[in-house]
């Protein structure tokens, strides 16, 4: 999966759940959502796939909810996603 779909379907996701993605973020890097193991190391699946942590789905959620808000036109996919990244970026 690419991280723009991730982004596309965040609302699918569960609040507890994490993404990792693949470096350097772009919206085609790979990337996965999972729960964290309780050791709180990424899953096995991230590892396998050398995913690492970009942001919890909770925290994609509420930056993308307070972006819509502030924005009266549609934007898409790709703006968001990339927006997401500059986030994760920048001020997670």
């Amino acid at each position: 999966m690419k991280l723009i779909d991730v982004v596309k379907n965040i609302d699918n996701y569960d609040d507890e759940m994490t993404i990792y993605a693949a470096r350097p973020w772009s919206a085609t890097s790979e990337a996965v959502v999972e729960y964290e193991t309780s050791d709180g190391k990424p899953p096995e699946t991230a590892n396998k796939l050398e995913l690492g942590y970009f942001l919890e789905v909770f925290l994609v959620k509420e930056f993308i909810e307070g972006w819509n808000e502030n924005n009266s036109v549609h934007i898409d996919h790709e703006s968001v996603c990339k927006r997401v990244i500059e986030y994760a970026i920048n001020d997670a």
